[in-house]
């Protein structure tokens, strides 16, 4: 009926992203559009179309960035498997 969660059986997190250099870009281009917003803070305009592009970009706040990037670097190593030497 209802499934019990697991975190072995979880294969990405709500936060995740498929590789650790797309989150790593996506934090790079978040930091750079609240860095516009801090420099052009009076302009109410560019406020407003830089801060859903940065939250979007963390998908939240800078926390929830973080932790994407702590799945997104776990699973990374969770699902790597040792190589065969035959």
């Amino acid at each position: 009926m209802w499934k019990k969660f697991s975190l072995k059986a979880a294969n990405s997190g709500v936060l995740c992203s498929s590789s650790i250099s797309e989150h790593l870009i996506r934090g790079v281009l978040a930091l750079a559009a609240l860095l516009v917003i801090a420099y052009a803070w009076p302009n109410l305009w560019v406020t407003l179309i830089f801060l859903p592009v940065a939250i979007l970009l963390m998908r939240g706040c800078p926390t929830c960035w973080l932790f994407g990037l702590i799945e997104t670097t776990t699973n990374k190593f969770r699902n790597r498997r040792p190589q065969d030497n035959q």
